[in-house]
């Protein structure tokens, strides 16, 4: 999620430069994959089967891409990268491979063709600092922004070992953050604490913002800490690459009905349990009720 996060520093809402843009969007599903030359395993270009069986229509009046020869394969992909990705040309070898992409957020590059329309190209696992550099110079389009979905957090518990720890029912850990929940204080968390924000609900219900409060800097963790948290909030990348202190962003949020320690395992939290939230004069007391 924080590469994500920084390619949305990067991309906003989106980028444009003549007939090609570039955006997050979530996509997935079967498609052909180009390998990146000299780049590890899945790490490439990708293109959805309906956008390649189009293309393959238009070069070459075939109706299904299967029928396709081998030879054909090469003058068809360096049809659907010319123009203004011809930069991925050189990067990508000529010989495409039926793959399925999972659904996911990807930098996806938006290809017009005059004789086919739009084509998808989603850039896979592919190094932030080696398409940056070409899409400095383009201009901001009005595209959407895809999601993301964060925790916040009452606060954390560093850990000493790479397998996080909990006590035994009844005991408690004390958490590290600062944080007032009654003033309605919570860090905004990804891998690690992006900001400090106040949530507050709108007059309508149903509605929050978060405030902005402090953007806090990146944190060398030596092991995952444990943290307490107590919703989920979904922005969008465009927002959180773009926050400021000061800001006020609305937000969709979950409460949790309890509030879930767990700790962060890539993409995903890991639940250990649920804890109670004791107040000691500045601290802040996690009491371990349910072990996961």
């Amino acid at each position: 999620m924080n590469t994500l996060i920084k390619a949305g520093q990067i991309l906003g809402r989106g980028l444009e430069q003549a007939a090609c843009r570039i955006e997050l969007k979530r996509v997935g599903g079967d498609g052909m994959f180009w390998q990146r030359q000299g780049g590890p395993l899945n790490t490439g270009l990708w293109c959805p089967k309906q956008d390649w069986k189009k293309l393959v229509l238009a070069m070459t009046d075939i109706p299904d891409p299967v029928n396709l020869s081998s030879e054909l394969l090469p003058c068809v992909s360096a049809a659907m990268l010319e123009g203004e990705a011809s930069w991925l040309l050189d990067a990508v070898e000529p010989m495409p491979s039926a793959c399925g992409l999972l659904p996911e957020i990807y930098p996806v590059l938006t290809l017009t063709h005059a004789e086919v329309g739009d084509i998808t190209c989603v850039l896979i696992n592919w190094p932030q600092d080696q398409w940056q550099s070409i899409v400095t110079d383009w201009s901001p389009f009005a595209g959407s922004s895809a999601n993301l979905s964060l925790s916040l957090v009452a606060g954390f518990a560093l850990q000493t070992s790479s397998s996080p720890q909990l006590p035994a029912v009844g005991g408690g850990v004390w958490l590290d953050g600062d944080i007032r929940l009654e003033r309605g204080e919570a860090l905004l968390w990804c891998n690690g604490p992006l900001a400090r924000v106040t949530l507050a609900q709108g007059e309508q219900g149903g509605k929050f913002s978060l405030m902005i409060d402090e953007i806090m800097v990146d944190m060398d963790l030596l092991h995952t800490p444990v943290i307490a948290e107590i919703a989920r909030v979904t922005l969008p990348i465009s927002h959180l690459g773009a926050m400021m202190m000061g800001d006020k962003l609305q937000a969709e949020v979950s409460l949790n009905a309890e509030v879930r320690l767990c700790y962060q395992d890539e993409e995903e939290n890991i639940l250990l349990g649920t804890a109670s939230l004791l107040r000691s004069g500045d601290d802040l007391l996690a009491q371990v009720e349910i072990l996961a």
